[in-house]
């Protein structure tokens, strides 16, 4: 072992007086523990000199070298985040999905105040509940309905509810009805020009989302017993039928919430009513001039029902239809009424 520590330390010295540096004598100790051995990174023959790393490679393998032994230096392993669970909280249940099933786009879509199409109608979801999904939908044409997440999950977010009023590509109208099963709306709009109204079947996603005026909507039904029992709706509110007798009815409006009404000021579409001096606002159709609102106040005396324009003659209809097709490219259907008759008239 002692006549090998000689050999090295005599073939570094010649090696560093052959090659004109000045004489150092390096003393080397030579431990009893087995030296590791060195990352041998000389070329051997021409070819390996021709593919030997440059010097700033060079600088890698010694950096790479120098932490052979102390790899945890180069790479600095975070440990792995295991998710613990409280002592205290329970096992979540299985039909529990309000977290772990629900998408970000159910939660998105699906929350309070949109409006969706079920089974039983149309309706605007009024809460859901966070701990089994089970959601609470005020439904139009009845009360209050109960879904799970699972028959939440088959619902539609549609754009509007029966009488709200959109906005569309062809104007601004009323919504009549919704085919659920066809996904299917029909629109009553005007056509503008003296030539009365007409009705628009649109898909859900052709009405822009947003557009939608939310108002009550109010039906009223007048049984074959005479004009003493009335029954009055509000499914928009609360979905609740009351029946009065004639005598306890304080107040006859000429025209209800959604109603085409005609004023000094214009066509309009009845948005609220004070009972107490038969004022009723109104909300024009026409666009008005900057800094004048659109929301104008009528008494009751002023204000008179729209009544329905029918277009009889066979050439105009078709000139309507044929308009509409090459501007709008939708399928127009007039509407056919009698003269006579008048929107939610109410027998008023």
């Amino acid at each position: 072992m002692e006549d090998s520590c000689d050999d090295v330390s005599e073939t570094e010295s010649a090696e560093s007086s052959q090659s004109g540096a000045p004489y150092l004598r390096r003393q080397q100790s030579c431990p009893s523990v087995q030296r590791k051995g060195r990352l041998d990174t000389q070329p051997e023959s021409e070819s390996d000199a021709e593919s030997a790393p440059r010097p700033a490679l060079k600088a890698v393998y010694s950096f790479a070298r120098a932490g052979l032994t102390s790899s945890s230096k180069l790479f600095l392993v975070k440990p792995r985040h295991t998710p613990k669970t409280p002592s205290g909280s329970t096992p979540r249940k299985p039909h529990s999905r309000s977290v772990d099933a629900v998408s970000d786009q159910d939660l998105t879509t699906k929350s309070a105040g949109a409006r969706v199409a079920t089974p039983f109608g149309l309706g605007k979801i009024m809460a859901i509940r966070g701990d089994d999904g089970v959601a609470a939908i005020e439904l139009q044409a009845s009360g209050l309905l109960f879904l799970n997440a699972t028959e939440l999950e088959k619902t539609q977010v549609v754009p509007a509810l029966v009488g709200e009023r959109v906005h569309t590509p062809s104007g601004s109208g009323r919504v009549l009805k919704y085919d659920i099963r066809e996904q299917l709306y029909t629109l009553r709009l005007g056509a503008g020009g003296g030539l009365g109204e007409y009705e628009l079947q649109l898909r859900p996603e052709q009405i822009p989302p947003g557009t939608a005026r939310d108002h009550q909507v109010w039906r009223r039904a007048y049984p074959l017993g005479g004009p003493a029992a009335r029954i009055g709706t509000d499914s928009a509110r609360m979905g609740a039928v009351a029946y009065l007798n004639a005598d306890m009815i304080d107040f006859y409006p000429k025209a209800l919430e959604g109603t085409d009404v005609q004023t000094k000021f214009g066509s309009g579409i009845v948005i609220g009513l004070r009972p107490a001096d038969a004022i009723y606002t109104v909300r024009l159709h026409d666009p008005q001039p900057a800094g004048k609102s659109d929301v104008v106040f009528v008494h009751e005396s002023d204000l008179h029902r729209s009544r329905r324009i029918v277009v009889t003659a066979a050439n105009v209809r078709d000139r309507l239809k044929a308009m509409a097709q090459r501007r709008f490219g939708e399928r127009i259907v007039v509407a056919h009424q009698n003269h006579d008759e008048e929107p939610n008239s109410a027998g008023i």
